[in-house]
Parts: structure tokens; C-alpha cells; sequence
């Protein structure tokens, strides 16, 4: 008797060949035929309808998805420069600028402007960075440089709140144009909070660019104990081995 296993999307097929006797072997494996969308944009599958992530190269952090939690203060002013979400918009000339339209919220030493972003979905990352204004006119003084910030990661809770725990802390930057990195311990992330608390000429903040970033460190190997693989005999040499953990 032959009983055929048809191939799945991610499954290989097989005959399974019967003896009257009752043993059976294996046979005839076909590969697994893949998952079939209609086209490059598709994401799901017409035939098991597995749903696949498709990574835009011009975006792969998804930021196009990202969404403002909350911000102490933001320019309602126009198109380049003052909303929160420009800071994520991949245009580094447009920016978040703490409000000066009615208002004149800097930091003073005592006080903080923070920002919080939902990245719709959890990424494994073990760097977050921010690029400051890098616009002619608003540099000419360094205008809006933040050099001292903090990072938190976010749990949202039942009721709706969102508790933070710290990631990086009064972490000092660079007076410059070029982007600044808090670097952490690799953390799958979905909500995060930025905190400025330092920034050069008056106080302001100016965020042009946030970006997410993971680089995989280099494996350290560790060794255990020599042990015995191969005992000496009186004609041919032993051999003692040790392994990594990994």
C-alpha cells in the first residue's frame, strides 16, 4: 500500500509505502512547494495564508508606522519644522522643535521635554539615535542641540498608562551636526521615551531624525576545563580538548 503525504508550503512530501507484513519505509520526497503570493506587495500567502513582513529598504525600521504617545512640547508651525512626528518622517530637514509659537518651552536645568513613540510593532535593538537640526539657518548658533538625554523602554498597561524603565541615562553628547547614539543591552522594544535634558543656545530642542539600530556584538568564546578525549597508550599520544558554551 501507498499512502502520498502531498508538500506543503513549508513541508516536504513523501509516499509512505506499506508491506503487508506491517512495515513501511519512506519514499519519493517532493520539496515544499513555498509560499505563493500574487505579487511583491502581497503579504499573504494564497495557500496557507501565512502573512509575510515586507521590508521596504527605504524604511526598514517602519517608521512610516510609527505614532506619537505623548510630547511635553511641539511648534505647531509648518510643513519643515515644529511636530513631533517630523522628528520620524526620514527628512532630516524637516524637525520636532520644542514650542516657540506662543510659548518659550527650553530647558533651564530644572526641567525636561520629552517625547514618546509607539513603533506599532517590537524590534530587537540595542541602539537608538537621534540627528540634530541640520538646517543652515537654525545652525548657525547650534541652535536646539540636545548634549545630555536619557532613553526609557515602555510597558503598556491595562488601564492605558504606560510604565518606563530606563535604558540609558544622562547620557552627554557631542556639540556637532552628527547623529547621537545611546547604546544598551539588546532589547526587543515597541514603546520608547526620549528625554532631552541638556541643549545648547537657550534651551531649545530640536530633533531633525530618530532612528533605531542593532549590531550584533562579537562572540567571546569561553572555554571550560581540558578533559580527556583520547588517553595516551604506550605507543600513541592522548588527546585533551576544551569546549566553548556555545
Amino acid at each position: 500500500e501507498a499512502v502520498v503525504t502531498a508538500p506543503t508550503c513549508t513541508e516536504d512530501g513523501y509516499t509512505t509505502y506499506t508491506c503487508e507484513c506491517g512495515d513501511t519505509y519512506v519514499a519519493d520526497e517532493t520539496p515544499a512547494t513555498g509560499h505563493v503570493y500574487d505579487d511583491d506587495a502581497d503579504t499573504d500567502c494564497n495557500v496557507c495564508g501565512a502573512v509575510r513582513e515586507i521590508i521596504d529598504p527605504n524604511d526598514p525600521w517602519g517608521k512610516s508606522k510609527w505614532v506619537k504617545i505623548a510630547v511635553d512640547s511641539e511648534t505647531i508651525d509648518n510643513e519643515k519644522e515644529g511636530k513631533f512626528e517630523y522628528s520620524w518622517d526620514n527628512d532630516p530637514i524637516t524637525r520636532w522643535h520644542s514650542n516657540w509659537k506662543g510659548a518659550h518651552d527650553v530647558l533651564t536645568g530644572e526641567n525636561t521635554i520629552s517625547g514618546s513613540i509607539d513603533f506599532t510593532r517590537e524590534y530587537k535593538i540595542n541602539q537608538f539615535s537621534f540627528l540634530p537640526r541640520q538646517d543652515d539657518t537654525g545652525w548657525a548658533n547650534g541652535d536646539g542641540v540636545v548634549t545630555m538625554a536619557s532613553l526609557y523602554k515602555g510597558t503598556l498597561n491595562e488601564d492605558g498608562t504606560y510604565t518606563w524603565e530606563p535604558l540609558a541615562e544622562h547620557v552627554e553628547f557631542e556639540h556637532n551636526q552628527d547623529w547621537k547614539t545611546f547604546h544598551f543591552e539588546e532589547q526587543n522594544v515597541r514603546y520608547i521615551k526620549f528625554v532631552a535634558e541638556r541643549s545648547v543656545y537657550d534651551g531649545w530642542v530640536v530633533v531633525s531624525e530618530f532612528d533605531l539600530g542593532y549590531e550584533k556584538a562579537e562572540h567571546e568564546h569561553v572555554f571550560g576545563e581540558w578533559t580527556v578525549t583520547k588517553a595516551a597508550t604506550c605507543t600513541e599520544k592522548g588527546e585533551e580538548t576544551r569546549t566553548c558554551e556555545c
